[in-house]
């Protein structure tokens, strides 16, 4: 749940990266403004600490969260690669 809400939140933001890989947003914004976004008004950081003030997040359970993760990687990463496989496998065939 809390990835899904800050994925759409930070849809609805500014964008702090450049558009491409080959393309340099410093060109036509100041690098200050970007540095701002990225720091101060960073989604994922101000959705996190709204729910640190509120008591629904804390250290202890982004610690938790990560090393379940970390756990369930391998599994998922066979699924993707499962997934991916037969996607191209299909796609190789047309």
């Amino acid at each position: 749940m809390f990835l899904f809400i800050v994925n759409v939140s930070q849809a609805l933001t500014y964008r702090v990266g450049h558009h491409s890989t080959s393309g340099d947003s410093t060109k036509y914004r100041p690098f200050d403004k970007i540095e701002h976004w990225r720091t101060v008004r960073d989604t994922a950081f101000r959705y996190q600490k709204w729910a640190e003030r509120n008591g629904w997040w804390s250290d202890a359970a982004e610690s938790e969260l990560r090393n379940n993760v970390r756990k369930e990687e391998p599994r998922y990463n066979f699924v993707l690669k499962f997934i991916f496989h037969g996607l191209v496998k299909n796609f190789a065939a047309r």
